[in-house]
């Protein structure tokens, strides 16, 4: 008698999983199968990481052929979910879309996004029901637990499937898929996963070691519904991914990759990026609420671009990044790190944004030890840069301006009063009371109300938001 565990990862389709469970103990008894079921149900309020989820379940399954199930798919009882000398085996070939009763579902009522799916014709399709060995599983690493949402994870697994030249059988089975919700190409969470797997030969995911903090084996969710493991996952590790690049030093955060210096151990952005974490997750969460697609984005002082790539990502291919980043090889990095991305909407400027045209000079910065994040423009001496107005560059339909200038903030603002009067854009911006030539410590702030905007402090580091009064639903 073959054994097999079936994983399912599970969220909330408490329908789906009374329909399967029943449904894969007859078939498991009609087929003369020893089947394990593994229900992995992610228990929180994150995005839907269903490569992670398979992750769990492989780890502690049973037995040594692995189906990686959709808690919406019903195969045919005559479907083989094995066939001996492969490495993996795709048994889906033909899909009808059902309603919950078994009943044949109309066209129209079957979610646009899937209908492509009726027929699984050819080699790229790995969605849905999946046959693979343990040790085949391990030797890919699993899932990329990058990937949240709906779309591509299986995409890129099936990649590294390819790349690592394991045997794939095809099979001739028929399935029935169970009605829910449009998810196809789920706005930003798939923007996110495009990403990650355009950057797919970059990345070499070690996703069966991608563990969880808190796992817990709830036996009454088991019983209730016949299962042999109900797995809730709760509190995620940091996900940092093993990078396999021709580049030195890349980095992989959920929404791109980035080059960083050799040395950082004293900047608290790279290092940030270096260990697989949000630069100023506070920030980039209001950049993601206010920018508005198609628009025109300004991130002054850009730095390697951490914010720079996502706000290209939140524009859209139809809107526009103007990124500008002084110091020199800082703004290298930060060209590098868009090519890294393959955006094409970012524009970059090495050039300081200030009150009138000139030259600054940059503090002087040691690369070996220091902090490139923390250069200061109004420096009396080191590198000079020109120096530019905003308002010199005449945009329009800016929706967001996001600026970290190290103190320089009045200076850039009394050089941007044409653009933000006729923009009117959500301004992000760091704020400092220390006195500067020519301007009072209250100069940002009397300006902005003058221009009738709200400010609010958006986080403890001296942070602040700045809302128009006519499009502040915080009033």
């Amino acid at each position: 008698m073959h054994k097999f565990s079936v994983v399912i990862p599970f969220r909330d389709r408490h329908d789906h999983i009374k329909v399967l469970v029943p449904y894969l103990r007859e078939y498991a008894k009609t087929n003369s199968l020893d089947m394990e079921i593994i229900v992995v149900e992610q228990n929180d309020d994150l995005p839907l990481r269903r490569g992670a989820l398979r992750n769990e379940g492989v780890r502690i399954a049973s037995n040594d052929i692995i189906v990686l199930h959709d808690v919406d798919y019903l195969p045919d009882l005559d479907v083989p979910y094995w066939i001996e000398g492969t490495d993996v085996y795709r048994p889906v070939r033909r899909v009808e879309f059902v309603e919950m009763d078994g009943s044949s579902r109309q066209e129209e009522n079957v979610p646009a996004g899937y209908r492509q799916f009726k027929e699984h014709t050819d080699n790229n399709f790995f969605g849905g029901v999946l046959c693979i060995t343990k040790n085949a599983f391990l030797k890919i690493n699993g899932y990329n637990p990058l990937f949240e949402g709906w779309g591509l994870e299986d995409d890129e697994f099936r990649e590294r499937i390819r790349r690592n030249k394991l045997r794939v059988t095809s099979g001739m089975g028929s399935f029935r898929a169970l009605p829910h919700p449009d998810s196809y190409k789920n706005d930003e969470l798939f923007r996110k996963n495009q990403v990650l797997f355009a950057n797919r030969e970059q990345l070499i995911s070690f996703g069966i070691n991608f563990g969880t903090k808190k796992n817990h084996f709830n036996k009454e969710k088991a019983s209730q519904y016949q299962v042999d493991v109900w797995l809730e996952v709760t509190d995620w590790d940091i996900v940092q991914p093993i990078v396999q690049t021709n580049v030195k030093n890349i980095h992989a955060l959920d929404y791109g990759v980035f080059a960083t210096l050799d040395n950082v151990t004293q900047d608290h952005v790279q290092r940030t990026v270096v260990e697989g974490r949000r630069w100023e997750p506070e920030i980039l969460a209001l950049c993601e609420k206010y920018v508005k697609r198609d628009s025109v984005v300004v991130d002054i002082g850009a730095n390697m671009g951490t914010f720079a790539v996502r706000l290209s990502q939140l524009v859209g291919p139809n809107g526009v990044v103007v990124a500008f980043e002084p110091q020199r090889i800082i703004y290298q990095q930060l060209c590098a790190n868009i090519f890294l991305n393959k955006l094409s909407n970012v524009f970059t400027h090495q050039l300081a944004i200030g009150r009138e045209v000139g030259i600054v000079s940059l503090t002087p910065i040691d690369y070996s030890t220091g902090a490139p994040g923390e250069v200061r423009i109004h420096g009396n001496s080191g590198e000079a840069v020109q120096c530019v107005p905003l308002d010199n560059f005449e945009l329009t339909n800016v929706s967001l301006i996001k600026m970290d200038v190290e103190r320089y903030e009045p200076f850039v603002f009394d050089g941007a009063r044409k653009t933000i009067e006729q923009n009117r854009p959500v301004i992000l911006f760091e704020l400092t009371t220390l006195p500067l030539p020519d301007y009072p410590p209250d100069f940002v702030v009397n300006m902005l109300h003058s221009m009738k905007y709200n400010i609010y402090q958006s986080s403890e580091w001296g942070d602040y938001l700045a809302i128009p009064q006519e499009k502040d639903d915080n009033v």
